[in-house]
């Protein structure tokens, strides 16, 4: 009876050693998840590229995207307040002007964790 108990726990830990090697493989190929941040768009992929500038404000301690005339809402990120330095929390009440989308993505990803 022990050796039939032997053979088939080794069998078990076998497969499950299998299982969660090509599990883990395929999870290893696949894109990796978005960023840490979670934007909500509020226009269209072809408004937001025509935008030349973008305004970064604070708005409910949360950081969020207007378009160059300060009025079109593009984005709102989940970044708080309590992720940037004072500093930056100062810049953000005021606004802060960025020229161009490659400016606006470093300082979004500065600001994730």
């Amino acid at each position: 009876m022990k050796r039939r108990a032997y053979i088939f726990y080794s069998i078990v830990i076998a497969a499950g050693l299998m299982i969660s090697f090509f599990v883990g493989r395929k999870m290893a190929f696949q894109d990796p998840p978005a960023t840490a941040t979670n934007v909500k768009t509020a226009e269209t992929n072809s408004e937001a590229e025509s935008v030349t500038g973008y305004w970064l404000k604070l708005e409910n301690d949360v950081i969020v995207i207007y378009g160059e005339n300060k009025k079109n809402l593009i984005a709102e990120t989940d970044i708080h307040s309590s992720d940037c330095s004072a500093r930056d929390q100062k810049l953000l009440k005021t606004g802060i002007y960025m020229e161009d989308i490659d400016k606006l993505f470093k300082f979004l990803q500065s600001h994730t964790s």
